[in-house]
């Protein structure tokens, strides 16, 4: 078993990796940057003030420009969810079987 450089895991004889807590975590917070619809560029560029707790000024506009587009797909994402409870709601009214779609 060795430790690998940087400390974010230990590498075993089978070259299987075993990652640290905060390795993994690090891949899950990139993960969900990258769901939210931000650049590979942003994410590296924000990883390192993560570890750190340090960020400069450019980077902090950047990031609050990004959260705009991250709040309108909330809001929409809310809309859909409402509808679709409207939908659900009126269907479960008129028994178990609900009402056929018109079409």
């Amino acid at each position: 078993m060795a430790v690998q450089p940087g400390g974010v895991g230990v590498r075993l004889a089978l070259q299987a990796r075993l990652h640290t807590f905060t390795a993994v975590d690090r891949v899950q917070l990139t993960q969900q940057l990258y769901a939210a619809g931000l650049s590979s560029r942003t994410i590296s560029e924000l990883l390192p003030c993560v570890v750190t707790g340090e960020v400069t000024l450019e980077l902090l506009d950047r990031l609050s420009a990004e959260q705009d587009p991250i709040d309108m797909k909330i809001s929409d994402l809310v809309k859909t969810r409402d509808r679709l409870d409207g939908i659900i709601t009126t269907a479960t009214a008129v028994g178990d079987k609900g009402r056929p779609c018109p079409g």
